[in-house]
Order: C-alpha cells, then structure tokens, then sequence
C-alpha cells in the first residue's frame, strides 16, 4: 500500500485554525472541529457530515488535534 491508500484508512478530527481564502465554506468557522479523512495531499475529505454535497479543507488551514 502507498503512503496515500494508508493515510484514507484513518479518520482524525481537525480544527480549522485559518481560511486561506474569504471564499472557503470555512472560512466563518474558524476553530470549529470536524471529522475528516485524508483525501489527497492538499485537502482532507469533511465525514459525518450533515452537508449533501462533498466538503473539503485545506490541509494547511487546519490542525490536527491529537488524541483523536
């Protein structure tokens, strides 16, 4: 398995701590929490969500809390 298909496998929480643009869908939410999944090297994929569309954060806009 690739780094990548690993990295899918795992679901973490994150804190949005920035919005690189005042055009992200996050960008009012800064320090709120979501379950996320890795998705690629830029973006984690937002899960259990109530959105019915597909959700994404940037990596470098968000922390990833520990003790997951």
């Amino acid at each position: 398995m690739k780094n990548e298909e690993i990295l899918k496998l795992f679901t973490m929480k994150v804190k949005i701590i920035k919005s690189s643009k005042p055009t992200y869908w996050y960008a009012d939410l800064i320090g709120n929490v979501f379950n996320v999944e890795y998705f690629n090297s830029r973006d984690y994929l937002v899960i259990n969500s109530s959105f019915e569309s597909n959700h994404f954060i940037k990596i470098y806009d968000a922390e990833v809390l520990k003790g997951r």
